[in-house]
C-alpha cells in the first residue's frame, strides 16, 4: 500500500497541534505500508518555519520512520485574510508540484482545512493517474458562510462549489464526524461513498498514568485547582465566556484557569485578561504534543468551549477525546454532536454555550464535588476506550485503502 496524503496543517508528536495523521501513517507504516506526508515546512498553529528548512522545493525528514516531504511555505498567514490566503495558494501548488514528482502512489489524499489543498491533490491524483480521497475535518466554507461579512461569503460560495466537485471526484469522502453526513447527503454525495473515520484519541498517550504535577511548576500552578483549556484560541472558541467566568471565580483563590494554546485572537485574550483585571488566568503557550498529555491529565477540570452557531454542532473536537482519554471531569460549552459524547459517557458537565454563569457554575459544581469529578473522569476515559481509540480508527482507515485500490484494480 503506497499512499501520499497532502496536509498543510500536519503536526508530529514533536509539535504543537493535534497528531491524527501522524498516528495513522504510523500504523500504516508498521503493518507494511506506506504513507508519505507532503506538508509545510511552517507550522500553521505558532508561524514557526521548520528547523528543517533546505533550499529547495521541499525537504524530505524521516520523522520517526514516516517520511515527510515539507514543502517552503510563506510563514505570515496569520496576519490577515489576504496573508492566509496567499499561504494557501501557495502550499496548493508547491504541494502539488511536490507530489508529481514523488514515486506514483496507488493513492493520493487531500484533506480539508486548510482548504484548496485538496485540490492539488486531486491534481496530483489525476497526473499519476490513482484514484483520489477526499477528507473533510470541518466544513471549512460552512463556518465562513456563517460568521463572517458578507464580502467574505462570496468567496465561500466559490469554496463549496470547488469542494462540491472534489467531493464528485473522490473514490471515497472520509468525514471525522457523523454531523458532517447529512450536508454530503445534501450535496447529492451517494452513503456508499462517505465514510465516517471519528477523531479520537491514542489512549496510551492520553492516560491518568502520565499524570505529573511538577509540570505545572514552570506556570506556577503545581498547587492551584487546574482548570484547563487546551486547544486553538481562535475566534470561534467563545473564549471570551471562559475570562469572563474566572472573573466571577476570583473569590476562590486556589483555583487556577489556564488556557494552553496559541492563535490569531490570543493577543486580543491576553489584553481582555488585563482589562478584566484577571489574577487567577494563566497564559500557557502551545507546547509540543508530546508535552500536552502530562499537562492535561494533571489538571482538575477540562473545559471546551465554542460559539453557538449552527455548524459548530456538527465537530467533534479533538481536545475534548484527550480529555477524557485522560480521565479528566469536563466542562462543555458545545452544544451538538460533542455533547452527545460527553452526556453519554456521563463524563462531565454540560453548559449553555456563551453563558458565563453556568460556565462559573459547571466549574463550581465539579469544584465541589471532587469524588464526582474523578469519577466522571473514570467514565469518560472507559467510554473513549469503547467507542474512539485512535487504533481503531487507523485500522479503518488502512481497511479502507485497500478497499480502494482493490477497486481500482478491477476498473483498470
Amino acid at each position: 500500500m503506497r499512499l501520499i496524503l497532502i496536509h498543510q496543517a500536519f503536526t508530529s508528536p514533536s509539535e504543537p497541534g493535534g497528531t491524527r495523521h501522524f498516528e495513522i501513517a504510523k500504523y500504516v507504516q508498521d503493518h507494511g505500508g506506506d504513507l508519505t506526508i507532503v506538508c509545510s515546512d511552517v507550522s500553521y498553529m505558532t508561524g514557526a518555519i521548520s528547523k528543517a528548512r533546505r533550499l529547495g522545493l521541499w525537504s524530505t525528514i524521516d520523522d520517526q520512520g514516516i517520511t515527510t516531504c515539507r514543502v517552503r511555505a510563506y510563514s505570515a498567514h496569520h496576519k490577515s485574510y489576504m496573508h492566509r490566503s496567499l499561504s494557501f495558494a501557495l502550499f496548493t501548488a508547491g504541494a502539488c508540484m511536490t507530489a508529481c514528482m514523488l514515486k506514483r502512489p496507488q493513492i493520493i489524499l487531500g484533506t480539508s482545512p486548510p482548504p484548496f489543498q485538496a485540490l492539488g491533490a486531486y491534481l496530483a491524483a489525476v497526473r499519476h493517474r490513482v484514484p483520489f480521497v477526499y477528507e473533510i475535518r470541518d466544513l471549512f466554507w460552512e463556518y465562513i458562510a456563517q460568521t463572517q461579512e458578507s464580502k467574505v461569503t462570496a468567496i465561500s460560495k466559490i469554496g463549496k462549489r470547488i469542494e462540491l466537485q472534489l467531493c464528485k471526484r473522490a473514490s471515497r469522502v472520509i468525514v471525522n464526524s457523523p454531523g458532517f453526513v447529512p450536508y454530503l447527503r445534501n450535496w447529492g454525495i451517494p452513503l456508499e461513498r462517505i465514510a465516517l473515520i471519528p477523531n479520537g484519541v491514542d489512549t496510551e498517550m492520553f492516560s491518568p498514568q502520565t499524570a505529573d504535577r511538577s509540570a505545572w511548576k514552570p506556570f506556577d500552578c503545581e498547587n492551584k485547582y487546574i482548570v484547563l483549556y487546551a486547544g486553538a484560541l481562535g475566534m470561534l472558541n467563545e473564549l471570551d465566556s471562559l475570562l469572563k467566568a474566572a472573573q466571577i471565580l476570583q473569590s476562590y483563590p486556589d483555583i487556577r484557569i489556564c488556557l494552553m494554546g496559541d492563535g490569531k485572537d490570543r493577543p486580543r485574550l491576553m489584553k481582555l485578561a488585563e482589562d478584566l483585571g484577571l489574577k487567577n488566568l494563566v497564559f500557557v503557550p502551545a507546547q509540543p504534543k508530546a508535552s500536552v498529555p502530562k499537562l492535561i491529565a494533571s489538571a482538575d477540570v477540562c473545559v471546551a468551549t465554542l460559539r453557538n452557531i449552527p455548524i459548530l454542532r456538527t465537530v467533534y473536537p479533538n481536545k475534548v477525546f484527550d480529555y477524557l482519554a485522560s480521565g479528566r471531569p469536563v466542562v462543555l460549552g458545545i452544544e451538538g454532536e460533542i455533547r452527545k459524547v460527553v452526556e453519554a459517557a456521563n463524563a462531565g458537565v454540560c453548559v449553555q454555550p456563551g453563558n458565563v454563569e453556568m460556565l462559573a457554575s459547571g466549574i463550581m459544581q465539579l469544584y465541589a464535588n471532587r469524588e464526582e469529578a474523578e469519577a466522571c473522569g473514570v467514565r469518560g476515559r472507559a467510554y473513549v476506550k469503547e467507542h474512539f481509540e485512535r487504533r481503531r480508527q487507523a485500522e479503518q482507515f488502512a481497511d479502507l485503502m485497500q478497499a480502494v485500490i482493490t477497486e481500482n484494480g478491477r476498473r483498470a
